[in-house]
């Protein structure tokens, strides 16, 4: 049940809605969502993830003709894996003071968000794939 997705604590009314729609059509538009600090439990936003397997962030970035960027002409998709990395969400509180979060990457995590970006390219006619980590995050 969702209460034990976080933790003992009640889970807000909006969230259980949100569950059993999700369940019965398959759709979500979900916005940011705010863990307040100190309340106990997890990311709402970790928790999400992990129980749906939301891995594939997928973020179309596009120049707007008629406004002033620093570059024109940008036409690309950005593919960020969602549940790996610190976004696994397995931390450790050491002391009053310090606190240990675990990066995990595994070989299958990375290799269904280069197959979704392989099969995105495909599907959408791009001609050109590029890989990045960004290692500090």
């Amino acid at each position: 049940m969702l209460v034990q997705l976080f933790t003992k604590l009640p889970v807000p009314s909006y969230l259980i809605r949100f569950t059993k729609a999700l369940r019965k059509t398959k759709i979500a538009l979900k916005g940011p969502i705010t863990t307040p600090v100190g309340s106990g439990f997890r990311s709402i936003n970790v928790a999400l993830r992990k129980k749906y397997d939301l891995y594939s962030n997928i973020r179309p970035v596009k120049s707007i003709e008629g406004l002033n960027h620093k570059f024109d002409d940008i036409n690309m998709v950005i593919f960020r894996e969602n549940t790996e990395g610190l976004y696994s969400g397995v931390e450790k509180q050491i002391s009053d003071d310090e606190a240990h979060a675990i990066k995990i990457i595994t070989k299958k995590g990375s290799e269904r968000i280069v197959k979704s970006a392989f099969e995105y390219a495909k599907n959408k006619v791009r001609h050109l794939l590029q890989w990045l980590t960004k290692l500090t995050l």
